[in-house]
């Protein structure tokens, strides 16, 4: 039996810049006013986090007992300053508006997990499982906006928010693996219960989700040849919004696109069917996929009406489902013994199911279905140099495709590392840059009897980061904690019109 303990604690500071241009015209493409919008951000934040893990091997081989006692919180504190202005070229006229805000927040993280592995025969193992995750975040949002006839800031809270998010998962799953021969078969289900509570603290808005649901994964693989292997599957899966598309806060800092989260939002439910075929060379693997994925209750970001001045609003809406059928191809190729490529190719239809919708109390104008046929690819490259070197070099692109109200645009990255091995491998230095041509860019166009929008957004700009290593011992303990991501999907959607629009995942 053995036991460990292991401890992350992480200390920030960040300063950042958000500078935005709209130009606003009519019909005839007269421009009637354009906006200006700066935004300055101040920040610090920390988080600590503690695991305790427990392993125990019995004397049967391959007999094992592991649990995990994992806390986790997080404070946060920004500060931002922000100035609009706003010229209407009708009347020769400038306004501005000046706002102060101050948001903190906090997170407080728990969760208890346990594995049993149990070797039946030579050729079987069951699995079984239980994980809690216990999960509560605040925050609060104070804004003050500045009277130019007194001349200086005041709260306003009309706009000013204290948010409380608290989740509740219980789950506990299963797994068995057989093979009789050439063939395998690999069977679990996940029965999880969820409880989701959200409040609006100054509004006195509290919203509740309580749900049951079974999670089974089937796979079955026939090994045709020493070199070729056929695989078939089933699995359902869940993905769970993040926090900031259901706060049920109306964002007006973009004076004519408010944002709503919406507290009432589904996660989308998943079921996927793959059929794989792969083929194994001496340095190459080359696995081939059709399949065929229904997201039930799927969640776009809707863009519709706020009143009849101009204003608009966006929040996240469920439709009833989008499917995605396609293709996958992927090979992996051992070009030297220091040098390895990895691509990967996806090509598929995608479809969602428009429908009426209601954003913010009101009933929006009716969305129609959509659907387009679509791409995305990438390639990486691993490498080993002289002098304890190594790095990696990897491209990916995304081509458009289908959102709820139009077409998510193109996207396209490049990334790179390259890593010293100091002696005995203890230590290491690494510099990793990430979009380092700065291509990396999300947007959107929709387009529709009352909008047409053309946006382009970018999350994060061009990053480099340089990391010292010093490795004291192994650590191998907690590796049942993944058990329970199996055939459990949470990468969620954005407004950038990127993986929202149901593509692969």
């Amino acid at each position: 039996s053995t036991i460990g303990f292991s401890s992350n604690i992480n200390f920030r500071n960040n300063d950042r810049g958000q500078n935005s241009i709209t130009n606003v015209y009519n019909r005839n493409e007269d421009q009637l006013q354009q906006l200006l919008a700066n935004t300055n951000s101040s920040g610090s934040g920390n988080n600590h986090d503690f695991n305790l893990d427990y392993s125990t091997k019995f004397k049967k081989p391959k007999e094992e007992f592991t649990a995990n006692l994992s806390l986790a919180q997080g404070d946060e504190n920004n500060v931002d300053s922000i100035f609009n202005q706003t010229t209407t070229y009708l009347t020769n006229k400038s306004t501005t508006t000046k706002q102060f805000n101050l948001n903190s927040g906090n997170t407080r993280n728990y969760n208890i997990q346990a594995d049993y592995t149990d070797p039946i025969g030579k050729n079987g193992k069951l699995e079984l499982g239980y994980r809690g995750t216990f999960n509560r975040a605040e925050n609060d949002f104070a804004a003050n906006v500045f009277n130019f006839v007194n001349n200086r800031y005041a709260f306003d809270p009309t706009i000013s928010t204290d948010f409380v998010y608290d989740e509740k998962i219980h789950g506990i799953y299963t797994n068995y693996q057989q093979q009789f021969g050439k063939f395998g078969v690999q069977g679990g289900a996940r029965a999880e219960k969820t409880i989701i509570n959200t409040n609006l603290v100054n509004f006195n808005t509290s919203h509740v989700q309580d749900y049951f649901r079974v999670y089974p994964s089937l796979f079955l693989t026939d090994k045709l040849t020493e070199d070729q292997t056929l695989q078939l599957s089933y699995s359902r899966r869940i993905n769970r919004p993040r926090d900031r598309q259901i706060i049920p806060f109306l964002d007006r800092s973009d004076f004519l696109n408010y944002r709503v989260g919406n507290p009432d939002l589904k996660p989308e439910d998943v079921h996927s069917f793959e059929l794989s075929y792969a083929k194994y060379w001496k340095s190459t693997t080359l696995t081939s996929s059709l399949y065929y994925r229904r997201t039930n209750d799927i969640f776009q970001f809707v863009r519709t009406p706020y009143d009849i001045t101009g204003v608009t609003i966006t929040s996240f809406q469920n439709f009833a489902y989008g499917t995605n059928a396609g293709f996958e191809f992927i090979a992996r190729t051992e070009i030297t013994s220091k040098w390895n490529i990895t691509s990967n190719i996806n090509i598929y239809q995608g479809f969602i199911k428009g429908g009426v919708i209601v954003v913010n109390g009101k009933t929006a104008p009716p969305i129609d279905d959509t659907k387009s046929f679509a791409y995305n690819g990438n390639v990486t490259s691993n490498f080993q140099l002289p002098l304890n070197l190594s790095g990696q070099l990897r491209v990916d692109y995304q081509a458009p495709q289908a959102i709820a109200q139009g077409r998510s645009k193109a996207n396209l990255g490049v990334d790179a590392a390259l890593k010293y091995d100091f002696d005995k491998r203890k230590a290491s230095l690494s510099l990793n840059g990430r979009d380092i041509f700065n291509t990396r860019k999300f947007g959107y166009v929709t387009d529709d009897a009352l909008f047409h929008n053309n946006v382009d957004r970018r999350f994060q700009s061009r990053t480099f980061l340089l990391t010292l290593s010093y490795r004291l011992g192994s650590r191998d303990l907690g590796k049942g904690r993944d058990k329970v991501d199996k055939g459990s999907n949470n990468a969620q959607p954005d407004d950038n019109g990127g993986a929202g629009a149901g593509g692969p995942q």
